[in-house]
């Protein structure tokens, strides 16, 4: 997606996803996912597919 630069996880359940235009994640494009580890599996395979750049570890988030 040209929209977005990169998706952020953080310990493994906490998505981020950060818009093009933007220097830090938005709380609003932030999630949890915490039923099972195959939504994260899935997002990250989307990602790849889309070539949007996924990044491990805590990032900033916009409040």
């Amino acid at each position: 997606m040209k929209d977005i630069t990169a998706i952020y996880i953080s310990n493994n359940k906490t998505i981020g996803i950060k818009p093009k235009k933007h220097r830090i994640v938005p709380v609003s494009l932030c999630f949890e996912l915490i039923k099972n580890r195959n939504d994260i599996d899935q997002l990250i395979k989307w990602a790849k597919t889309k070539e949007i750049e996924v990044k491990y570890g805590s990032f900033m988030k916009w409040i």
